[in-house]
């Protein structure tokens, strides 16, 4: 467009010069006329003559001058009507690269929120943790159980567990998207022996510990690939973790009198800033916490469980005491209160090994 605007400029320039110089010769021509009059040199028949021949070639002069100046005009026309062509048709190419990109402005009433994409492998947690939407699964799921000639082969380390379809099966295998997953069914009852068959499709956490209860908790499904023949075989363990009667009364005890004698095996961690922000747009997963040299809590493992407690000489204000409401149930709590006692701590569970840990179980704080 520039290049346009320029050439325009530079043939108006030219018109003009030729203007300038008709100009001069009209001029000229009038000044030889006048003189020769003023001399009488001429015989008025001459000069008559002369004088009609001046002004044919005057006429003619002028003529040109009308026909160049319009003939320069229309082109100067022609050039800006194509400049504006050639701008409006970039002003289009910019509205719709515009409409392209989606540009959106915040709306001041939808409170900053962001949109959290998460994995089909997350959804299927969560939908299965959801009573409500597990039981849309089990209808979609394909019950089934490992067959007992690959719970043989694998007491002696051969290959990995195989499931094939039966109707009262301990298993599901649930589809989402390109990838078949395996859970626990709803209706598994854990013994010694479902117990078993279990430590070989999962990763069961809290299953060595005193006290644990039959109750557990799916953190990753476990992956299956699908051999044929109604066959299914473990490509990727899944994880559990199973529910703890809790009975660390000397934890508790330390932690209140000389919490100093914990900070020495303790893990400091602080919640995601992404995992706060998931919880305030109603995400249904544990928080999940990261390692931190100045983080706001402690793991302190203990019986092969993680623990979590609130970082000795931590206060609790107003301003943090919503992401402790996140871990803890803080019963009590006033905004003049800043003391409180531990009466139950948290259970958090590794999803990276020494780095990154999810919340199982909220603990229990009380304000005084």
């Amino acid at each position: 467009a520039s290049q346009v605007a320029e050439l325009a400029y530079d043939r108006l320039q030219e018109t003009l010069a030729k203007l300038e110089e008709g100009d001069r010769w009209r001029n000229d021509l009038m000044a030889r006329l006048e003189r020769l009059e003023q001399t009488g040199a001429l015989q008025e028949g001459q000069s008559s003559n002369l004088e009609t021949e001046l002004g044919q070639k005057l006429n003619q002069l002028e003529s040109q001058l009308s026909k160049l100046e319009n003939s320069e005009i229309n082109n100067i026309k022609n050039w800006l009507t194509k400049l504006d062509g050639e701008i409006n048709n970039m002003r289009n190419k910019i509205s719709q690269f515009e409409q392209n990109q989606e540009v959106k402005t915040p709306d001041k009433n939808a409170n900053n929120k962001k949109f959290i994409v998460i994995s089909e492998e997350e959804q299927l947690l969560k939908d299965y943790n959801d009573p409500e939407k597990s039981v849309i699964l089990s209808k979609n799921a394909i019950t089934v159980s490992v067959t007992e000639e690959s719970i043989d082969n694998s007491r002696l380390g051969v290959g990995k567990p195989i499931m094939r379809p039966k109707r009262r099966g301990n298993y599901w295998i649930l589809k989402q998207g390109n990838s078949e997953y395996l859970v626990p069914s709803d209706t598994i009852i854990i013994n010694e022996y479902s117990i078993e068959i279990m430590e070989k499709l999962f990763e069961c956490q809290g299953i060595n510990s005193e006290g644990y209860q039959d109750k557990f908790e799916l953190l990753k499904p476990a992956k299956v690939s699908s051999i044929g023949e109604e066959k299914w075989q473990l490509s990727e363990p899944g994880k559990l973790i199973f529910t703890v009667q809790y009975s660390g009364l000397q934890l508790i005890s330390t932690y209140q009198q000389n919490p100093r004698l914990l900070s020495r095996n303790a893990i400091e961690v602080w919640e995601t800033d992404q995992s706060i922000d998931q919880r305030r747009l109603g995400g249904g997963q544990g928080a999940i916490l990261q390692k931190h040299r100045k983080g706001n809590y402690w793991i302190l493992n203990e019986g092969g469980i993680d623990y979590i407690v609130p970082r000795a000489g931590f206060k609790i204000n107003e301003y943090n005491q919503e992401t402790f409401a996140n871990l803890f149930e803080c019963q009590g709590y006033r905004l003049e209160y800043s003391g409180f006692k531990l009466i139950k701590p948290a259970i958090v569970s590794c999803v990276s090994r020494g780095e990154i840990w999810q919340l199982v179980e909220s603990g229990v704080l009380q304000f005084y």
